[in-house]
């Protein structure tokens, strides 16, 4: 696959950063912002404009779901697909109700979260 898009990473920990780095250059991701923490993502999105957000739920300061509450109130249509170690159902319920299109678990198989990746933008963005 190719996805010659912007995907902005959200995540307070600076190996997942990394690692779903080199999981979406795997699948042909034209660029790849990341940034530790929902207050830099929410400055930067407008100039990022990115395609794509992979956003952490649990993250010090802003967390997730308030990161994903003002990236839609300035880009009501953004794409948004959680990260989470914790599958806490009233969290994802929460994300999904603001607007999250999906949610991965950071806890499958590097292969697993790349096929969650890939089934996820080619769903979105009706590719194939």
């Amino acid at each position: 696959m190719n996805f010659p898009a912007t995907v902005m990473i959200v995540d307070d920990e600076a190996h997942v950063r990394t690692h779903v780095s080199l999981l979406l250059k795997q699948i042909g991701v034209a660029k790849i912002v990341a940034v530790p923490c929902g207050e830099e993502a929410v400055a930067i999105y407008p100039n990022v404009d990115p395609d794509l957000v992979l956003l952490d739920v649990f993250m010090p300061g802003m967390d997730g779901l308030e990161t994903l509450r003002q990236l839609k109130q300035i880009d009501p249509t953004c794409v948004v697909v959680m990260l989470t170690t914790n599958v806490v159902r009233h969290r994802v319920e929460k994300a999904l109700d603001l607007g999250a299109t999906y949610y991965i678990s950071k806890d499958l198989s590097s292969q697993r979260i790349l096929e969650e990746l890939t089934e996820t933008i080619e769903d979105t963005f009706n590719l194939e």
